[in-house]
C-alpha cells in the first residue's frame, strides 16, 4: 500500500505542490533520516535507501546518510497535505449570534 504524499495546493504565485506516491517505509526513513543522519544503514533497508538516493530523496554526506532538501519538501507537503485534509478546515462556519432569518 502506497500513501499519497500530497495533492495539488496552489500556495501563491510560484508555490505549487504535486502528488507523490511513496510506500509507509520509505517516508519512515526519510523521517528518521529527517531528525539524525546515520552513519550506516542496516542491511535490510539498503534497497529502500538506494531507491531514496536515485531519486534524491537521501545522500550521504560527511555526517552519514540524511534526507536532502528535495526529501524535506516531500515530508512538508505530507503535513500540509495533512493540514489541509483536516475536518475542522473544512467544515462550514456557523455563526452561534446570528438570528435566523437575518443577512449576516
Amino acid at each position: 500500500m502506497a500513501y499519497r504524499i500530497a495533492t495539488v495546493y496552489t500556495l501563491g504565485p510560484s508555490l505549487q505542490f504535486t502528488g507523490v506516491c511513496m510506500s509507509p517505509e520509505n517516508v519512515a526513513i526519510l523521517k528518521t533520516l529527517a531528525l539524525r543522519p546515520s552513519p550506516s544503514i542496516a542491511t535490510s533497508v539498503r534497497p529502500m535507501i538506494e531507491a531514496l538516493e536515485q531519486s534524491g530523496h537521501v545522500a550521504n554526506g560527511p555526517d552519514g546518510w540524511s534526507t536532502t532538501a528535495k526529501g524535506c519538501e516531500l515530508l512538508e507537503r505530507q503535513r500540509l497535505d495533512a493540514l489541509f485534509k483536516e475536518p475542522a478546515l473544512s467544515a462550514s462556519v456557523v455563526r452561534h449570534d446570528a438570528r435566523p432569518g437575518s443577512a449576516t
